[in-house]
């Protein structure tokens, strides 16, 4: 079965300008797309935990499919150090 890049919700204020994005989409497809490295996931991990994300199960097991536990373990590491 192929996997396949789903849409972003991206809400726009009154003024145009973005008022919030569904990060948890964008990261699943930053994950799906073999164009974007872990570096690039870590910084998007990095987003979802500042805006309180609780539920990274299903984020988890995604990058384990794709990288490995080392890369998922490398991938917080690198999350936590955009937040410092």
């Amino acid at each position: 079965m192929t996997k396949r890049l789903s849409p972003v919700t991206i809400i726009l204020g009154n003024d145009g300008l973005i008022k919030d994005v569904d990060f948890v989409q964008w990261i699943m497809n930053e994950i799906l797309d073999p164009a974007f490295t872990r570096r690039d996931v870590a910084r998007t991990y990095a987003i979802l935990i500042s805006k309180g994300h609780r539920e990274f199960k299903g984020i988890n097991s995604a990058i384990v499919e794709r990288w490995s536990v080392s890369g998922l373990q490398w991938i917080k590491k690198q999350a936590w150090k955009e937040l410092r």
